[in-house]
């Protein structure tokens, strides 16, 4: 497969690409963002590349650990995220994601939007993905976005609007949406629980062949202007978001339901590991009782015999 050298500007948003190379359905991760390095840790579980929250924290170089999820193995990669306004750099990154590329041509794609604006999505990522998008045509089997950084308490249908929304800016048809919460670093089971929605919706997208059709190009000079195109966009939605009650409603829906089976299901497997731990538990210590016993009656039986003999 090949691929076109990268022309980026600086962006909040990621694309992440998850893969497994030397197989038939390989799956990769690219990303462009400040903090991408710890989301990738997270989703691996462990800290496996550098992060920092400095503004000079930049990767200049691929690195990727692979990792299973669901029983699958996946290669996970970590390659230059903040994209500077330099276009040596810019073309150094873009051979980065170039190389990543040949290591896993066939991908889920994973683009991830900054959600820290009170929920709100930025002009900066809606263009970031555009130009992409019309670079390399992605099929939508294959495409997850996920929202990041949101609060807990936010608006009971904002899954749904903003599901549409990111339809209409964006001209698709159809996309799943991951809703990640904003986590406290220091708290295993907020990482788990992001990790394991990262997963889900990871394990829902069909790996597909990405083709380059043309060079990803976003000029500095335009962005003032594509910014205020995506504005007017935005402003359209809000003014007749009552047109589109009924598919946000029914894209609502389908998202609760989607997220109440899979919490149904997780609650389930972990009653049954719960149930088939106790029964292993049970086994160890009944098996545990009879080795005892046994070494007990063996050394009654030594002392019966040496008082015969």
């Amino acid at each position: 497969m090949t691929r076109d050298v990268f022309q980026l500007t600086e962006t909040d948003a990621f694309l992440v690409s998850i893969g497994s190379p030397d197989k038939d359905n390989d799956q990769v991760i690219f990303a462009q963002t400040h903090g991408k390095s710890f989301i990738c840790n997270i989703l691996i579980g462990k800290a496996v590349f550098a992060h920092a929250y400095q503004p000079e924290a930049v990767t200049h170089n691929t690195d990727f650990y692979d990792v299973i999820l669901d029983s699958t193995t996946y290669r996970v990669f970590d390659i230059p995220g903040l994209i500077e306004p330099d276009q040596k750099q810019i073309d150094s990154n873009g051979i980065e994601i170039q190389k990543a590329c040949k290591l896993c041509p066939s991908s889920v794609v994973l683009f991830v939007f900054s959600g820290g604006c009170g929920g709100r999505l930025l002009e900066e990522d809606l263009i970031t993905f555009r130009a992409i998008n019309e670079a390399y045509k992605f099929d939508l089997k294959s495409l997850v976005f996920a929202i990041n950084n949101l609060s807990p308490t936010r608006d009971k249908q904002y899954e749904g609007k903003t599901t549409i929304a990111l339809q209409k800016y964006l001209n698709l048809s159809d996309v799943d949406v991951c809703f990640l919460n904003h986590i406290d670093i220091n708290n295993p089971s907020e990482k788990d629980s992001f990790r394991h929605e990262l997963a889900i919706y990871i394990a829902k997208g069909e790996p597909t062949a990405h083709t380059s059709y043309s060079n990803i190009e976003i000029h500095l000079e335009d962005i003032k202007q594509l910014k205020m195109e995506f504005k007017e966009n935005i402003k359209e939605f809000q003014q007749r978001i009552q047109e589109y009650q009924q598919q946000i409603n029914n894209k609502q829906i389908e998202y609760d339901n989607f997220r109440s089976k899979a919490e149904t299901d997780i609650k389930n497997l972990k009653e049954k590991l719960c149930e088939y731990e106790k029964k292993q538990t049970d086994y160890d210590n009944h098996t545990n009782a009879a080795a005892a016993e046994i070494d007990n009656l063996k050394k009654q039986l030594a002392k019966r015999e040496c008082l015969i003999s």
